[in-house]
């Protein structure tokens, strides 16, 4: 998604396109302690957004928690530091719910 992924959400349009770079992603189990108790993982609740929040409530409903770490390379969507405006959220979060998915 180049342009529109805020006014969509309003009934606006928004333009897709296929573009020849990908954000890579890693999913690997999530480290634990001596207990079995996952380690790391998520930001704490409180500074998150509240959409963020939500989504997270939603997936952890549909797939259950998932304990697993991933590890997102989006360097192909910039250009030395310069994000290049090819849908980067997006990719991650597409990315990010595939690697869940299968975790």
């Amino acid at each position: 998604m180049i342009s529109g992924e805020y006014v969509v959400l309003d009934g606006a349009e928004a333009l897709v396109v296929a573009v020849d770079r990908r954000l890579a992603v890693i999913g690997s189990e999530a480290a634990r302690d001596r207990s079995g108790a996952s380690i790391g993982g998520s930001p704490d609740p409180g500074r998150l957004p509240p959409e963020a929040l939500l989504a997270r409530q939603h997936a952890e409903e549909a797939l259950g928690e998932v304990a697993m770490e991933l590890m997102l390379d989006a360097s192909a969507l910039k250009s030395g530091d310069r994000k290049l405006g090819l849908g980067s959220s997006s990719a991650a979060s597409a990315a990010a719910a595939r690697a869940a998915g299968r975790g």
